[in-house]
């Protein structure tokens, strides 16, 4: 099993003036009850943007959560990207299910939404 901990990183690219700030969590792998159920979790949230430039901005995450117990071991992978332009919104996603390494199930889309300026 894993104690789990958190991490924030700030770091700034001189030449291209964009910042990234990168938060990580890792809940650990915990055993929950004496029936022997073990939980994963673990992900990676990303923020990026230049500076002068809003529009530059960038959100990502990255997480993993899994369950196991008995012959069962499930995970499951979750990805988001959100950008935009002057005219739209960009959302990206995609979730991957596996069960004891194996692939099972993959979903995802993208969206383009239009901006409407409430």
């Amino acid at each position: 099993l894993r104690d789990g901990h958190h991490t924030r990183t700030v770091s700034d690219d001189v030449g291209s003036g964009e910042r990234t700030i990168t938060l990580f969590t890792d809940y650990g792998r915990t055993r929950i009850t004496n029936d022997n159920i073990v939980t994963n979790m673990v992900g990676t949230d990303t923020f990026r943007i230049r500076e002068r430039d809003p529009l530059s901005a960038v959100a990502q995450t990255e997480w993993v959560s899994g369950v196991a117990s008995g012959d069962a071991d499930i995970e499951v992978t979750a990805t988001t990207r959100l950008s935009s332009d002057a005219e739209n919104l960009f959302l990206e996603w995609r979730a991957v299910t596996r069960e004891r390494g194996q692939v099972v199930h993959e979903v995802g889309d993208t969206k383009t939404i239009r901006r409407d300026y409430l």
